[in-house]
């Protein structure tokens, strides 16, 4: 009976002695406290240890949280606190208006409804003001200057551009043609005139290397991009040309005079004149392209402005002369169908953007 009773008491040690819950679920090690480790990405519930048995989700900067010091905030939190963790995929579920890995980025109003792109703050344009205005193909985070710590965002809050003719936040609706108003200021309208300054082009002997072209872009966003033109023997006639040839008919009358500029001439100046009906008001800034772009581009512009030439520099000078004139929707004298984009006049005015009287009233 004895021996029987010592036998049982053998049988039950190996149960009172501790062990690893679950032995880490395989996803952890087991310490000599009897404590699981757990590997990269385990842990248990909201905590560190336990079984290992449940997964961690990605940790992102944080849209809101308490601040540590008056100069630290946004720490890592899973899911970006913009989230629910699912444990069992490792997967953040996020809220509505978040989306992607850790819910690190916004979406956009309903998905720019076909007619945008979702863009971070640190792509879209800045046209705030002339000396921002401008088109090119620079990353617009050389825009404007910033630092990190002040726009933490600027690589996860998003909205939309919209598409040429296309507007409102969520790019759901159409933009109506825009016009001055027949009446606007009781005075004679003017147009604004834009220069392009290309300096030190005359200062030596080469001539094959002028080329460059101009971007337009309307202040219904249609950006269109001349044919290449050569600074040398460079007529008014041909740069009028390559203006009014955009499609779209998005500059109709452009007047352009082309002078030797500078103490020496070693300069020269192109001035644009936007005398057309669809450019009236203040116009986006033109965007001088002289970088070298070889086979493939368009326009190309092999022989580039100052290839050989480090001083040879291309400027656009906007409001060179600014515009008694005004650009606003149906030229405010018509409301715009925001279905089709097409203005409806008031009595007594017409043409497509209604900027023309046709009868005092």
């Amino acid at each position: 009976m004895l021996r029987l009773s010592f036998l049982l008491s053998l049988a039950l040690i190996p149960a009172a002695l501790g062990s690893c819950p679950n032995s880490c679920s395989g996803h952890g090690s087991c310490g000599n406290d009897d404590v699981c480790t757990c590997y990269k990405d385990w842990m248990n519930g909201d905590e560190e240890g336990g079984d290992c048995s449940q997964r961690k989700c990605p940790y992102e900067i944080a849209w809101v949280d308490t601040p540590s010091s008056s100069t630290r905030a946004h720490r890592l939190a899973e899911c970006a606190g913009r989230g629910i963790c699912d444990r069992e995929t490792g997967d953040c579920a996020c809220f509505e208006g978040f989306t992607g890995k850790g819910c690190r980025r916004t979406t956009c109003p309903n998905g720019c409804s076909g007619h945008g792109t979702c863009e971070y703050i640190s792509e879209l344009r800045n046209d705030l003001g002339d000396d921002f205005k401008l088109t090119g193909s620079q990353p617009t985070t050389n825009q404007y200057e910033f630092e990190a710590q002040y726009l933490w965002d600027y690589h996860k809050s998003r909205a939309c551009v919209c598409d040429p003719k296309w507007t409102d936040v969520d790019c759901s609706r159409r933009m109506c043609p825009k016009g001055n108003y027949a009446l606007y200021a009781n005075a004679e309208p003017t147009p604004e005139t834009q220069a392009i300054l290309i300096t030190n082009v005359f200062t030596t002997d080469d001539t094959s290397n002028g080329e460059f072209a101009l971007t337009f872009r309307s202040t219904l966003n249609e950006e269109f991009t001349t044919y290449t033109l050569s600074a040398f023997n460079l007529t008014a006639e041909a740069v009028e040309d390559a203006l009014n040839s955009l499609p779209n008919k998005v500059i109709e009358e452009a007047e352009v005079e082309v002078m030797a500029n500078g103490t020496n001439s070693e300069d020269l100046l192109i001035t644009v004149t936007y005398s057309g009906a669809m450019t009236s008001g203040d116009q986006y800034a033109l965007e001088c392209r002289s970088t070298y772009c070889g086979a493939g581009c368009q326009p190309r512009l092999a022989n580039a402005l100052g290839l050989n030439n480090g001083t040879v520099t291309c400027t656009v000078l906007n409001d060179y002369s600014v515009a008694n004139a005004v650009n606003t929707e149906c030229s405010g004298r018509g409301r715009c169908d925001y279905e089709i984009g097409v203005c409806e006049c008031f009595e007594g005015y017409t043409d497509e953007f209604c900027s023309t009287q046709t009868a005092l009233i």
